[in-house]
């Protein structure tokens, strides 16, 4: 028996090869994320409201509009800070995709909560908005990812300092 072996009947859900970002796996993941103070199904319920808002904002089905935003946000380098004598450099080095989608995910529910904040408006329609922004490769989730690659091919010189 595989880890995946009770998802074969499902027509939703199929494993990918660790390619894909897992549909399933990574909105319980980013439930998690929005989760406060031990309410999981509060937490739920937003993430589902807000892939719902999405996907009737794109016209596109949720989890094919999860998954765009997911890969356009996911960084594929990361920037660590190195001491050299008195001076830190950063140097990048690459990221695991489990890492990568980790750390979209942390800066979709900070785009959301930040919008929520600054706009006024419920953390659900926040979240699908910057769902439906990062899927169209726009935003500030989309911006952060390629201010963060600008950064690491700025400073790729120093990457043979990498011993990670």
């Amino acid at each position: 028996m595989n880890r995946y072996s009770h998802t074969t009947a499902s027509p939703v859900f199929q494993p990918s090869g660790g390619v894909e970002p897992r549909p399933g796996g990574d909105a319980a993941r980013l439930a998690r994320l929005v989760m406060r103070s031990g309410g999981r199904l509060q937490a739920q319920r937003l993430v589902g409201t807000a892939l719902y808002h999405a996907a009737l904002l794109a016209g596109v089905p949720p989890l094919h509009l999860w998954r765009e935003a997911l890969v356009r946000a996911t960084p594929l380098v990361d920037l660590r800070a190195m001491r050299m004598g008195r001076a830190t450099r950063w140097v990048p080095g690459p990221v695991t995709p489990r890492a990568g989608r980790a750390r979209a995910m942390r800066w979709m529910v900070e785009a959301a909560r930040d919008r929520a904040r600054r706009e006024g408006v419920p953390m659900a329609s926040a979240l699908a908005r910057v769902v439906v922004d990062t899927a169209r490769g726009t935003g500030v989730v989309a911006a952060r990812r390629e201010d963060l690659h600008r950064l690491a091919e700025k400073n790729r010189g120093y990457s043979r300092y990498r011993w990670w």
